[in-house]
């Protein structure tokens, strides 16, 4: 198992870090904030089940590199810290929003399943514009 930085296949920018495992290889670029594996590839069986389960602004949002490999933009979760994620109302007027996780208070452990611990704050989550996946990543490390 290897992994470098390379360049991106969407965005082109120096950033994109490549993790090669013994059965695929993994990208994900901090620039653009797009990640895709050499499994995801254009009209494949795995691209079409996953396809089945994600958000339309994710399908929306997809990029097929000029190999056929398919890419969306990601999302990170660090448990107990918080969440990073694309958010929006369509393809052209999206963005990446960090929300901290917070422990659920007693009061509130009815509401959610009985091994949760925290739950998402959408009290205080930050947007950031799609330009702005470095910031967000930033925003993110800093909760």
């Amino acid at each position: 198992m290897t992994d470098n930085l390379v360049k991106c296949h969407c965005c082109g920018a120096d950033m994109c870090y490549e993790y090669h495992h013994t059965q695929y290889i993994q990208w994900m670029c901090f620039n653009c904030g797009y990640g895709s594996t050499s499994h995801m590839v254009q009209d494949s069986d795995f691209v079409k089940n996953s396809k089945e389960s994600l958000p339309e602004l994710i399908k929306d949002l997809e990029i097929v590199d000029e190999e056929g490999f398919v890419w969306y933009p990601s999302t990170i979760n660090v448990p107990e810290k918080g969440i990073l994620f694309p958010n929006g109302g369509n393809k052209d007027a999206w963005g990446w929003t960090v929300a901290p996780l917070v422990p659920i208070k007693e009061e509130e452990k009815a509401r959610f399943p009985k091994n949760q611990t925290h739950r998402i704050d959408m009290n205080t989550m930050e947007h950031f514009s799609k330009e702005n996946f470095a910031s967000a990543v930033m925003k993110l490390n800093s909760l």
